[in-house]
């Protein structure tokens, strides 16, 4: 199960990107009346990037619908086009029999939003999410019941969080009522997770086994842990990042063979074009924030990306109420921003390398992890329980160096992340300069960042500090 998950995300992550990216199929845009109406859908095409094209884009849905069982047969009529808007005809495209009733339950939903009403069609890349990278939709429109496919993803991403609180247990010595709390505060994360099917918390564990496999002395294994799922979700190089700081080669070794291992099998399934497309056009610009075209405004992704371009960029629809109409700002205002983070936590984390202290290891990795969300273009609320290893490790280090005020201060901050509603005050967003009160999750990351940083700067190791005079 877990191999067909790392599959399904490989899948739905390239798919996304393949949308704008891959060469083009043919296939005959001559609009033709439907044989079922309750399988066709009209999706919203946003060109990304000059060079991207019609072709290209079938070719993406292509691969698409054939991971989801779809047969494509070469003579039907499955894609039709008229101006920015394409028709997907699912019947034509020979989806299996068994999930036809997921599908058409799931185009209701998309076809009865807001955005389909308003805007004649859905965003193809929200299309391609909902449908190849949802867990639960996934298994539902590959045959499995709904039913089933929300048990198999309940049931795995329960046992990654029992490990995760066991692992907690192992790594800091905490009780285990302490570590299951601790896991469980991470609350609308942890909702959002379980509800969706995100493979975070199965990150999250393998992050925790890594750095408990560090401790055990195993430093291969380690890294083989930590990496594994770096190809899918880049978080966990973070980690090995930590471990680079301190020298610690093996585990940076243990985490580079995971990694190639991962895109080795990827490539020799998947071949090595789409490889070097996803290298030379997709990653940089993933990495930057710019999968969309135009600038992103929702405050769902919590980042100064998203909170800058509210406040300084006017757009008619999307933000027609900045602070102040001024493009430049923004970009100024979110590089210099950035930059700042990135040269406090080098500073920071360039002091703990140069300790002798062993411990010092833990809040390097746990500044690095805390800065990685800052500096992120987006993160939605269900990533947020990749800070399990980050925090805990943090909060057991100040507590070790008998630091309660800055222990306390992280850990009420990542209570408040993961406790506080977060709805409420999306009313906030686009209204000039009370769009900050839309972002209380970056801020609580950056408060909780300040405190870090402070406290490491302003005190030495225990272990560093002579020993007092004896008369």
């Amino acid at each position: 199960m877990k191999q067909r998950n790392l599959a399904i995300w490989i899948a739905g992550l390239l798919a996304v990107f393949f949308l704008s990216v891959l060469p083009g199929c043919s296939r005959t845009d001559r609009a033709l009346a439907p044989r079922d109406p309750d399988l066709v859908i009209k999706l919203r095409w946003i060109k990304s990037y000059p060079g991207q094209s019609r072709a290209k884009t079938n070719t993406g849905l292509f691969w698409a619908l054939s991971f989801l069982g779809a047969r494509l047969p070469a003579d039907a009529t499955i894609l039709s086009w008229d101006g920015t808007m394409v028709t997907v005809d699912l019947d034509a495209a020979g989806v299996p029999q068994a999930s036809r009733a997921a599908w058409k339950k799931l185009l209701q939903v998309l076809k009865s939003s807001e955005e389909y009403r308003v805007m004649g069609g859905i965003d193809m890349g929200r299309f391609v999410f909902l449908s190849l990278c949802s867990s639960r939709q996934y298994y539902a429109l590959t045959g499995f019941q709904p039913l089933t496919a929300l048990r198999i993803v309940t049931v795995m991403n329960v046992l990654w969080l029992i490990c995760s609180i066991l692992l907690v247990r192992r790594i800091f010595g905490w009780q285990v009522l302490d570590s299951a709390l601790f896991i469980l505060l991470s609350g609308w994360a942890l909702r959002s997770g379980l509800r969706l099917g995100h493979p975070y918390i199965l990150i999250s564990t393998l992050c925790l086994l890594g750095y408990y496999l560090y401790l055990k002395r195993m430093p291969w294994l380690a890294g083989l842990a930590v990496g594994i799922l770096a190809p899918i979700k880049y978080y966990p190089v973070i980690v090995l990042v930590g471990f680079a700081a301190h020298r610690q080669w093996r585990v940076l070794l243990g985490g580079g063979i995971a990694i190639a291992a991962v895109v080795l099998v990827s490539i020799g399934v998947l071949g090595w074009q789409v490889h070097q497309v996803f290298l030379l056009d997709v990653l940089f610009n993933h990495l930057a924030g710019h999968i969309d075209p135009g600038p992103a405004f929702t405050a769902v992704f919590q980042s100064f990306d998203t909170l800058f371009n509210r406040l300084f960029i006017f757009d008619p629809t999307q933000n027609p109420h900045p602070l102040v109409a001024a493009p430049l700002a923004a970009t100024v205002a979110i590089v210099g921003t950035k930059s700042l983070l990135v040269l406090v936590g080098a500073v920071t984390v360039t002091k703990l390398a140069r300790s002798a202290a062993a411990s010092a290891i833990a809040p390097t990795i746990g500044i690095l992890g805390v800065l990685a969300f800052l500096i992120a273009p987006g993160s939605g609320t269900y990533a947020f329980v990749l800070l399990w290893l980050p925090v805990a490790l943090l909060i057991d280090y100040f507590l070790s160096q008998r630091a309660r005020v800055p222990a306390y201060l992280i850990l009420a901050a990542y209570v408040l992340i993961g406790l506080l509603p977060h709805i409420p005050t999306l009313r906030f967003e686009g209204r000039g300069g009370l769009t900050v009160l839309a972002y209380p999750r970056l801020f609580l990351l950056l408060a909780m960042f300040v405190v870090c940083v402070y406290a490491v700067l302003r005190t030495r190791p225990l272990e560093q500090q002579a020993a007092p005079l004896v008369a």
